[in-house]
């Protein structure tokens, strides 16, 4: 789904990201390993998740600065199931790095711009892809 592994921006810039389900402490020790651990789940995921991310990016594109609006969440998940997306792999290899809540979290929102990925992107392919395995992704601003 997302490929920033390399932190280079691709065509499969969509993988999902979840953030700690912790509260942001303001501690760098613990901002930092979490970051760690987003970036190892998001390795996984973004390898796991290509071309799942190339069909929501179809539909919400990976250049967008907003989540994505109702119309272009229900198309992604449209063009996932008519498509027979997403793999089990991806499923199994998302849900962890969506139940850290990646995505949501501080550090990793502020290193994605260094690779030339928007937070919105990340938050709402994430939610997106979620979803589509069965997993309730809640939205960033909702967790507090």
């Amino acid at each position: 789904m997302l490929q920033l592994a390399s932190c280079q921006p691709t065509d499969a810039a969509e993988a999902p990201a979840p953030a700690p389900a912790t509260s942001h402490t303001g501690n760098s020790t613990s901002d930092e390993a979490g970051l760690e651990l987003c970036i190892a789940l998001l390795q996984g995921a973004g390898s796991s998740c290509t071309t799942e991310s190339d069909t929501i990016a179809l539909q919400y594109p990976r250049y967008s600065e907003a989540l994505p609006t109702p119309d272009q969440e229900s198309a992604a998940l449209e063009a996932l199931k008519s498509t027979g997306q997403p793999s089990q792999e991806c499923c199994n290899n998302l849900v962890p790095f969506a139940e850290e809540r990646c995505p949501c979290q501080k550090s990793f929102q502020d290193v994605l711009p260094l690779g030339g990925f928007s937070p919105a992107v990340f938050e709402g392919s994430t939610a997106i892809l979620a979803k589509a395995c069965g997993y309730d992704f809640e939205a960033c601003s909702s967790s507090g």
